[in-house]
C-alpha cells in the first residue's frame, strides 16, 4: 500500500498530515486480501505442525506423547516464524500470546509449557480464547457457556430498557433485538463448542434465554418455559444449535467447503469428544450423493423442520387448553403491548389479572372471581362467569384476541386518559 495519508482530528483541530508508509486500514473491503498476500510466503510449517490463521490471528496445533518433544518442534518452527515476522516490520507479541496443553489427564492441567519467542516464555493458560471462543484444556466447554451467560445477562438489560409490561417496543421488535444481540452470542461459533456442552451448562444458557423471552413477551416469572417459546416463535437453544451443527456438518461434506478435508479424518476417541461421533451418525440420513445443491438445500431444510417438529412435539401442553394450542393469529398485532401482555399472560395460565396468581404470591388473597364470588379465578373462569356470559372460549384467546380483548375491556384499559 504506499500513497495513503493520516491525520487525528479533536474538538475541531487536525493534527499535521503523515504518510502511511506500512499497513491495510481496517474495515477496508479488501485489506482482507492484501494482508493474505502480505503474509502468502509464510514459513510452512514442519510435520507434525499446523499453523491456523484468521487475519492477524495465528494459532499453532501439535500433538505427541512427549510434551518436552511437543515444544521443542513448536520453539524450533517459532524461531522461522520470527525471522519471518521481523523481516516485514511485524512482531509476535510473547505477553499477548498463550500455549495451552490440551489433555484428558487432570494432573497436568498445572504444567508450564517451555515455549518461547525470542526467549521470552509465552505464558500457560488452561482457557485460551481463539476468535470469541474460549476453550477448555481437559475438553470441556463450561469456561464458554459462562461466558455467554455473563454476555447474555448483559445484553438483556437492554432489552429491558426498551420495553416494560405496559409500554415500550412490541414483541416482534424485542424478539428481533434478542436474535441480534443476545442469540447470535449463542450461536457463535455452535460447531466448535456445542455439541460437548453439559445438560447442567444447557440449562445455564436455557435461563439466559428464557429471561429474554420473557421480556419480549411480558409473561411471568412462573409462566412454564415452554409456553414462552411457542409465543416467541423460537426454539429451546440446545435444539437450535444442535441443529445448526448438522446444518454445518452436512455443509463440509460438500466438495467445495473450505473443511471437506476433515470430514475424512479420524474422528477423536469417544471418551474425549462423544458428541462428534453422535452428531455424524445423525447427519448421514441427511446425506445425498452427489450432494450437489439442490440435495445439499434440500438437506439443510429437512434439519430444519425435524427440529422445528421435534421441539413442538416434545413442548407439554398448554395448561389452559389442555391440549397444544393454535398458532396466535396475526390480528393481535393491532393491539397495544400492554394488551398483547395481558392476553399472553392469560395463554400462560398465570396472568396478573387472576386471583390464583396472586393466591401463590400472598396467602391471604382468597382465589375467587370479585365479579361472581367463586372460584378458582384463572384464565377458564372468565370464560365461564355466569356474571359475564359470553360466546367466547379459552382458545379464543389464540384464535380472536381482539374480541378477547374487547370482552375483557383490555382494549378500554389500554387507551390512554
Amino acid at each position: 500500500m504506499c500513497g495513503r495519508q493520516s491525520y487525528v482530528e479533536f474538538r475541531n483541530k487536525k493534527s499535521s498530515i503523515r504518510r502511511v508508509k506500512q499497513g491495510v486500514p481496517q474495515g477496508g473491503v479488501i485489506s482482507p486480501e492484501l494482508f493474505n498476500l502480505y503474509l502468502s510466503e509464510i514459513p510452512r510449517p514442519p510435520d507434525g505442525i499446523e499453523i491456523v490463521t484468521y487475519a492477524d490471528d495465528c494459532t499453532l496445533v501439535a500433538s505427541g506423547p512427549i510434551i518436552d518433544d511437543i515444544c521443542d518442534r513448536l520453539n524450533a518452527y517459532l524461531v522461522d516464524l520470527t525471522a519471518f515476522f521481523t523481516a516485514r516490520n511485524m512482531k509476535i507479541s510473547a505477553t499477548k500470546s498463550t500455549a495451552t496443553l490440551f489433555t484428558t489427564w487432570t494432573a497436568e492441567m498445572g504444567l508450564s509449557l517451555n515455549v518461547q519467542v525470542d526467549g521470552a516464555i509465552i505464558p500457560t493458560t488452561n482457557y485460551p480464547k481463539v476468535l470469541g471462543v474460549t476453550f477448555d484444556s481437559l475438553f470441556k466447554s463450561s469456561a464458554h457457556t459462562t461466558a455467554i451467560c455473563d454476555k447474555i445477562r448483559s445484553r438483556n438489560k437492554v432489552l429491558k430498557s426498551l420495553a416494560g409490561s405496559t409500554w415500550g417496543a412490541d414483541k416482534e421488535t424485542l424478539l428481533i433485538s434478542y436474535n441480534a444481540i443476545g442469540r447470535s452470542v449463542v450461536n457463535y461459533a455452535d460447531p466448535v463448542w456445542s455439541a460437548n456442552v453439559s445438560a447442567t451448562q444447557w440449562k445455564n444458557v436455557q435461563s439466559c434465554q428464557n429471561a429474554a423471552l420473557r421480556t419480549a413477551t411480558g409473561c411471568l416469572l412462573m409462566t412454564p418455559v415452554d409456553h414462552l417459546h411457542e409465543e416467541a416463535k423460537v426454539l429451546p437453544v440446545r435444539q437450535h444449535n444442535k441443529m445448526l451443527s448438522m446444518q454445518y456438518l452436512l455443509g463440509c461434506y460438500r466438495q467445495s467447503h473450505p473443511n471437506h478435508h476433515l470430514v475424512d479424518r479420524q474422528p477423536p476417541p469417544r471418551h474425549v469428544r462423544k458428541d462428534l461421533h453422535d452428531l455424524e451418525r445423525e447427519v448421514q440420513r441427511y446425506k445425498r450423493e452427489p450432494l450437489d445443491q439442490q440435495a445439499y438445500q434440500a438437506g439443510l431444510n429437512s434439519i430444519h423442520s425435524n427440529a422445528v417438529s421435534e421441539a413442538i412435539e416434545g413442548y407439554r401442553v398448554n395448561t389452559v387448553l389442555g391440549d397444544h394450542p393454535p398458532p396466535v393469529a396475526a390480528e393481535e398485532r393491532e393491539l397495544p403491548r400492554q394488551t398483547r401482555v395481558v392476553l399472553a399472560q392469560l395463554r400462560s395460565g398465570w396472568c396478573s389479572r387472576l386471583n390464583s396468581y396472586w393466591t401463590r404470591i400472598n396467602g391471604d388473597v382468597q382465589n375467587i372471581c370479585p365479579a361472581c364470588g367463586t372460584g378458582p379465578h384463572d384464565t377458564l373462569h372468565l370464560f365461564r362467569c355466569p356474571a359475564k356470559p359470553t360466546h367466547l372460549t379459552p382458545v379464543s384467546l389464540w384464535t380472536q384476541p381482539i374480541q378477547v380483548a374487547s370482552f375483557l375491556r383490555l382494549d378500554l384499559e389500554a387507551e390512554p386518559d
